[in-house]
């Protein structure tokens, strides 16, 4: 389930809901998810195009991971890349769009918050 807004500046605001990926999450215990597995269980069914997991993990790259707990809640941030844009109006191979996401876990269910970019923007 995903739902995004799109604003001025090509930035896009999303909300994703969907269940661990075991194949990177083999433990039930959250306790024990690292924030890279977390990155990769979500990316992994990330993808405009029909494609294998594998696959859609080589469109992004994970530029950083952390977990926090907040309120003993367990919450996950990750910051990363994707080399496929769906921006038309940029064609440049070297532009992607850049992601801030943060993952948390309820009942059984990953709830993540994502904010992109394009790249070029991102330090701006």
């Amino acid at each position: 389930v995903s739902e995004r807004v799109d604003f001025v500046d090509n930035v896009v605001i999303s909300v994703s809901v969907g269940p661990p990926h075991v194949e990177f999450l083999k433990s039930k215990d959250k306790s024990t998810w690292n924030a890279k597995d977390v990155a990769d269980s979500v990316l992994s069914d990330k993808s405009a195009l029909r494609v294998s997991s594998t696959q859609r993990l080589a469109e992004s790259s994970i530029l950083d991971a952390l977990s926090s707990e907040i309120d003993g809640e367990r919450y996950w941030v990750y910051e990363y890349l994707v080399r496929k844009s769906p921006t038309k109006s940029v064609q440049e191979p070297t532009n992607y769009r850049q992601y801030i996401a943060s993952t948390a876990e309820r009942d059984g269910f990953l709830y993540t918050l994502n904010a992109s970019t394009l790249s070029k923007q991102w330090d701006l």
